[in-house]
């Protein structure tokens, strides 16, 4: 995201986009300066234990078939550690 001035939007939506980023914190601080003071972050994103039956499967089947595992899903941010991320950031 890149705005001209900072301040300047009513709201920022997002929806299951989020939790493919790289860097979740410059985000959501970028987020916080492009908002109104009074303005509305609306996010939905996959976190904690999303998909936890897709991993254990990957996880199995790549043990049995190759002998070892490498990651086949991004991981995703835990609950406590968004809220720490929102207070940190001002939200």
């Amino acid at each position: 995201m890149m705005l001209k001035e900072g301040r300047s939007v009513d709201v920022v939506i997002s929806s299951l986009g989020l939790h493919w980023l790289n860097d979740l914190p410059g985000a959501m601080t970028q987020c916080r300066v492009a908002l109104k003071p009074d303005g509305l972050l609306l996010a939905a994103m996959l976190g904690g234990e999303t998909l936890k039956e897709l991993r254990i499967a990957c996880t199995i089947a790549q043990l049995e078939r190759e002998g070892g595992i490498s990651p086949r899903i991004s991981p995703l941010a835990q609950l406590k550690g968004l809220r720490l991320l929102a207070d940190i950031i001002g939200a």
